[in-house]
């Protein structure tokens, strides 16, 4: 089982105890997104971290399971915002993005991030 079906069946068992998840998807390929069968631009994303404003944020057919999407056209400002700035920009998008989650589920290509990234983050 890869990354993307992992994150998919963690954000459905989450679903399936009642609770509402945010799945975000920065996966090059929208891989997440392709499983949910949820297909977007990716134009509001971009625009989103562009101005550190709330991501976009979209309801698939798996109740109880929100999206982030992500697709193809993507790629580029993915690499163009990859990194810790990357990672500290979308910790601030994701403070403006306002919903009744319990969780989160982030799924995105191979890129080691370092814990001292995942503090900054959390301290956001």
């Amino acid at each position: 089982m890869g990354k993307t079906t992992s994150a998919v069946k963690i954000a459905s068992c989450f679903a399936e105890t009642g609770k509402e998840d945010l799945t975000v998807d920065l996966h090059l390929q929208g891989s997440a997104s392709l499983h949910f069968g949820v297909h977007d631009s990716g134009e509001a994303f971009l625009h989103a971290i562009e101005k550190a404003v709330g991501l976009p944020v979209v309801r698939t057919p798996v109740g109880r399971v929100d999206l982030v999407p992500s697709e193809p056209a993507l790629a580029d400002a993915v690499q163009r915002f990859s990194g810790t700035l990357g990672m500290e920009l979308l910790g601030r998008c994701l403070a403006r993005t306002f919903g009744d989650w319990k969780i989160a589920v982030i799924e995105w290509e191979s890129s080691p991030i370092s814990p001292d990234t995942w503090t900054k983050l959390g301290q956001l």
